[in-house]
């Protein structure tokens, strides 16, 4: 028997957390769900682990003709610049490339996952998987799955295409800001869109342009079509606490060598990309709810004035996400989020800056957004925080 256990962040995981599991038989048919911590799993079953929806990324790369170790090392220089943290931190994998090399790559921290898979090997459970929550939804063509737990969503677009998302408590009629986002962007438009979980079908089928139904319950676990276990991670890797001063060692060894190999190539960018990155562990450290970080500073501060008595969570990460999309790379020179407007200004021959403030109001309106310039900022706010 197979248990597929749902993880949450993988930065609150512990030995005593209780855990949503699905115990499952050989065909994969859903026998029962409950809840149980890591002592309570039976000893004999083997566990699939879905990842939280915030700890994983998927990305879509375009990959070299390479195979085995050569593949694993060169991974993580295909995603390195769309990375806000150091790449040599995380755990990358791909699945398989199409006739042009596409492929999806999926992203994690390499440390906080082999330390999950320590705690199951300590409790003597054996870890035979591991994928992103999006890729654990059920599949049917034509049709987007979308995943509502408490504190954030999933959706699956494809095969191995998906992303996770914060949900806001306080509008469960209206859908995240950044479905409408991946819908306004997306050349296949799907044919229905299947909720599982709380939501205003009616409301969201109008905001979306596209039917929104709910979701019946999944009686059989789709296949694994994206393994995160790989490389270094892969099952018999990561053991118990005997080899876990080893592991340390060699994973030490291993960055000392390629840092010493890569030191004469790096220049002023990369410097200051790594303190960005440093600043970016930062705000993940502190705030481990956050899925992405643009703007390091500016998000601290959002995130701390937030903690202060009287202040709501705001709106930030949802407008910050629209510039992301909007905004060409390294295009933004500053993001100031105050009393739920965010004024966004962009850096001297970056582009046309009429022409990229222009654009970035359009696609702001396009999602029901207040926008406009504001001198040489856009302004952008929820319509009901004007």
């Amino acid at each position: 028997m197979r248990v597929r256990v749902w993880l949450p962040r993988l930065a609150a995981t512990g030995a005593d957390t209780t855990l949503t599991c699905e115990w499952l038989d050989r065909q994969r048919h859903v026998q029962r769900r409950g809840r149980a911590t890591l002592a309570q799993l039976p000893d004999t079953a083997l566990c699939e682990l879905v990842l939280h929806g915030l700890d994983a990324v998927l990305l879509e790369v375009r990959l070299p003709k390479l195979d085995g170790a050569r593949l694993a090392a060169a991974l993580p220089g295909l995603v390195e610049e769309r990375l806000a943290g150091d790449a040599e931190q995380v755990h990358v994998v791909a699945g398989g490339r199409d006739a042009t090399g596409a492929a999806t790559a999926a992203v994690v921290d390499r440390t906080l996952l082999a330390r999950t898979l320590t705690r199951f090997a300590a409790a003597q459970r054996r870890v035979v998987s591991a994928t992103p929550r999006p890729l654990a939804l059920p599949l049917q063509p034509g049709t987007w799955r979308v995943r509502l737990d408490d504190d954030h969503g999933s959706v699956r677009t494809g095969p191995q295409q998906g992303f996770g998302f914060g949900v806001d408590a306080g509008t469960p009629a209206q859908p995240p800001v950044e479905l409408r986002l991946l819908l306004a962007q997306s050349q296949a438009q799907p044919k229905r869109i299947e909720v599982e979980g709380t939501c205003d079908t009616a409301a969201w089928t109008a905001a979306l342009g596209v039917p929104v139904v709910a979701a019946g319950a999944v009686t059989d676990a789709p296949p694994v079509t994206l393994e995160l276990l790989q490389y270094t991670l892969a099952p018999g890797t990561v053991v118990g606490k005997a080899w876990r001063t080893t592991a340390i060692l060699a994973s030490l060894l291993v960055a000392v060598t390629v840092v010493g190999l890569n030191a004469h190539a790096w220049t002023l960018r990369r410097q200051e990309q790594d303190l960005r990155g440093r600043m970016a562990d930062a705000v993940r450290t502190t705030f481990p709810q956050v899925p992405v970080v643009l703007d390091p500073v500016a998000q601290m501060r959002r995130l701390v004035a937030d903690r202060r008595p009287g202040s709501g969570d705001g709106d930030f990460l949802a407008l910050a996400l629209t510039v992301a999309h909007a905004a060409a790379a390294d295009s933004v020179q500053m993001l100031d989020y105050r009393d739920g407007t965010l004024r966004v200004a962009f850096r001297p021959g970056a582009g046309t800056p009429d022409a990229q403030r222009n654009a970035l109001v359009a696609a702001a309106a396009g999602l029901g957004l207040a926008a406009g310039v504001d001198g040489e900022a856009v302004r952008i706010a929820r319509k009901d925080h004007q």
